[in-house]
């Protein structure tokens, strides 16, 4: 498909609008007959569109493909078509490319390999300090964090990139002109203000649907170099991410969790079907080639706020059981292990026969 000049790529996406508003003109059709005239626009003034599309096929009212680019305008929406400089190439392997991927903010550079972070939008507290957790390392070292902005790991994962200081990029299942779920607008809002993207294929004012979700998936798994499932039951949708990511070629990984719970069943049969075990972050940074030249040894200190200074300090009289260490911290012990969780994860923490101790080059705050 060759590049459309910048001042036609409007007329291009206006075209391209108009034909996915066409009745039974499925994306790959869509795209392969764009393909073999040069562009939608020309599409648009073809007599080969009945033999490409089928005899039935009329493009959308130009009303209202002129209607999406407004509200693209009022809301600061960028729409993307196939041919665009700006699309991101890795959606271009996928069988149905979005033909138009409507897009705030700053999307990564295509040569940075980001990791998708997934799993359940009801994740245990567990599950979701360890979405936190995974977020921040990976943010510390520049590396692109991708998720869906829903509830439960989703959202943490956005959250810890943002605490990193890295960028993050959010699939919405509906308009991306606004947060969805709406609960979210703050961590949307931060995102976008940081430096991040929300993107999907909808245009704005599209309400997020059921069925429009594994649709979202597909998307989440190609802009991603890995995709990691931090928790996830039997009918988690981010297993569906999983299986596109496996389609499209990428590592999938797995966060391990109790074997009893039915909420970490999903993720637990990755591991059992031969997925990679996440048991830190460095799990991850060595599978997107951040750790390669670097040295074994974390970095100097764990950055600290919050319960992990004084759980950070309860480490100092050596390996203790989790008890012991909530006593020292003088703080409860669920919220003691919710810190744990996220110091071992980080490489800080490391468990040995059921006492918690400091990782081999911790340094001390």
């Amino acid at each position: 498909m060759n590049p459309v000049p910048p001042d036609e790529r409007r007329d291009e996406v206006r075209a391209l609008l108009r034909w996915c508003g066409a009745e039974g003109v499925g994306l790959r059709r869509l795209r392969k007959a764009v393909e073999s005239v040069g562009s939608a626009r020309a599409l648009l003034g073809s007599d080969r569109g009945a033999d490409l599309l089928g005899a039935d096929a009329r493009p959308g009212p130009a009303a209202e493909a002129d209607a999406v680019l407004h509200a693209c305008g009022e809301t600061g929406v960028r729409a993307l078509g196939w041919s665009d400089p700006a699309y991101p190439p890795a959606l271009l392997h996928l069988d149905d490319p979005p033909p138009v991927l409507f897009v705030r903010g700053l999307l990564p550079a295509p040569d940075r390999r980001a990791v998708a972070l997934v799993g359940s939008r009801r994740a245990s507290a567990y599950g979701r300090g360890v979405a936190r957790a995974l977020g921040r390392g990976l943010a510390e070292h520049a590396v692109p964090v991708v998720s869906g902005l829903a509830l439960g790991v989703d959202g943490e994962a956005h959250a810890g990139a943002l605490e990193g200081g890295g960028p993050t990029v959010a699939v919405l299942g509906g308009g991306v002109e606004q947060a969805r779920p709406s609960s979210h607008r703050r961590l949307y809002r931060d995102l976008l203000a940081r430096g991040g993207a929300v993107v999907g294929e909808w245009p704005p004012g599209t309400p997020a649907r059921p069925f429009h979700f594994p649709r979202r998936n597909r998307i989440l798994a190609a802009l991603s170099h890995v995709v990691v499932v931090v928790e996830a039951g039997d009918r988690s949708g981010a297993l569906s991410t999983a299986a596109h990511g496996r389609r499209l070629g990428r590592e999938v990984a797995a966060v391990p969790g109790p074997i009893d719970r039915p909420g970490h069943r999903g993720s637990n049969r990755l591991l059992r079907d031969g997925c990679a075990p996440i048991l830190e972050v460095r799990d991850v940074l060595d599978r997107v080639g951040v750790l390669e030249g670097m040295g074994a040894a974390p970095a100097p200190e764990p950055r600290l706020s919050g319960d992990a200074v004084p759980v950070w300090r309860s480490l100092e009289e050596g390996p203790a059981p989790l008890e012991t260490l909530a006593e020292r911290a003088g703080l409860p012990v669920a919220r003691v292990l919710g810190t744990l969780t996220r110091l071992e994860v980080e490489g800080w923490v490391r468990v040995v026969g059921g006492l918690h101790a400091r990782a081999a080059g911790g340094a001390t705050p």
